[in-house]
């Protein structure tokens, strides 16, 4: 029987501030921009993975984000990892009440958190067991959770379904946040039927996983795989299809992990010569901003991946700003080392003249 209301996202409760500074996809990509084609495919060509099950507990985003990293696993290494979601729901910031938000899960999964599903169950449990069940893990397991974490995490925008194609594309998972009355989402194809429903305590709040996309009757649309009402799915499989018109209305929040091995890259150092007098806070698709990038992933103060497809969009927001301050700080220039807002800090004149003794040649 399918859930008549959904708490399993909670708001975040960090400043704005803090949000500020969460790594964004219109930064660093990690995939180029350009169009994606988008052509149907029969549901069973379609991508599935095994079934989670959370049964009457708050556990979607645990089950969710446990899924998205093991969906990572097979883009790195070709095999699909079944993890455990317990680790997880029980590292939460808000423990012991219900549900998380996408940041702290996000946070938790980079961490070594997330052992294999065989050595700690998480499936069919209810909330209390999901909450006193034991935790503990001996040293493979705690080996195991190691090497199976996440080295960070991207937000996307809600909503914009070609973005997340490209993510898609790579093989990689696309966590979803929804808003819902239970009549429009306990079915194989959710369906609008409230236009004004907005994003508030009248509406349920689910975390799930988007796992691959088609045309669905004409319609961009994603494939997901949802941890809670399997009987309302399709197949009983816990798939859902959610066409663009309804991601539109009801996706808040949408991010993915960033491969493991991250941090085995190695940057190719750069070369530029600045001529602008001054990088802020807001310029978009500018040169010298991509060039800044490539200096701050260098350093390692922005991500990089093996595969170096984390591309510099020449966007300067939030994390590029916050980037840049560490690397003010590493080489001395202290002008906004004390400046808690990074969208005041400024790439001007001495870290121009410094970057371009460092990098021009």
């Amino acid at each position: 029987m399918e859930p008549s209301k959904f708490l399993g996202v909670v708001p975040d409760p960090r400043s704005e501030m803090e949000k500020a500074q969460d790594w964004q996809h219109d930064e660093i990509a990690a995939a180029a921009p350009g169009p994606v084609t988008w052509v149907e495919k029969p549901i069973t060509a379609l991508r599935r993975f095994p079934k989670r099950n959370q049964t009457s507990s708050l556990s979607c985003m645990a089950q969710s984000g446990a899924k998205a990293l093991g969906i990572e696993n097979v883009v790195e290494e070709g095999t699909f990892v079944e993890l455990s979601a317990l680790p997880v729901y029980r590292a939460r910031s808000n423990f012991p009440n219900g549900g998380m938000f996408q940041q702290d899960l996000f946070s938790i999964l980079s961490k070594p958190t997330a052992c294999l599903e065989k050595d700690m169950p998480s499936q069919g449990m209810n909330e209390n067991q999901m909450n006193t069940a034991p935790v503990s893990m001996n040293d493979a397991m705690k080996q195991l959770a190691e090497y199976y974490r996440a080295n960070g995490y991207m937000f996307l925008p809600a909503g914009n379904i070609d973005q997340m194609a490209g993510i898609l594309d790579q093989g990689k998972a696309v966590h979803l946040l929804m808003y819902f009355m239970p009549d429009e989402w306990w079915r194989p194809y959710p369906t609008i039927i409230y236009p004004g429903l907005s994003n508030d305590s009248n509406a349920s709040h689910h975390g799930i996983t988007a796992v691959d996309r088609t045309l669905w009757q004409g319609k961009k649309a994603l494939l997901i795989e949802d941890s809670a009402g399997n009987d309302t799915s399709i197949d009983g499989t816990g798939q859902r299809i959610l066409t663009e018109d309804f991601l539109m209305q009801r996706c808040y929040g949408a991010g993915y992990l960033l491969f493991k091995k991250n941090a085995d890259a190695t940057v190719p150092k750069p070369k530029h010569y600045f001529t602008k007098r001054s990088l802020f806070f807001g310029l978009m698709n500018d040169p010298e901003v991509a060039a800044l990038q490539k200096i701050l992933q260098y350093e390692t103060f922005l991500p990089y991946s093996l595969n170096g497809n984390l591309l510099p969009l020449g966007n300067m927001l939030q994390m590029t700003c916050a980037g840049l301050k560490k690397w003010q700080v590493k080489h001395g220039i202290m002008d906004f080392a004390t400046e808690p807002d990074v969208r005041k800090v400024r790439f001007g004149p001495k870290s121009i003249g410094l970057a371009n003794s460092l990098y021009a040649n």
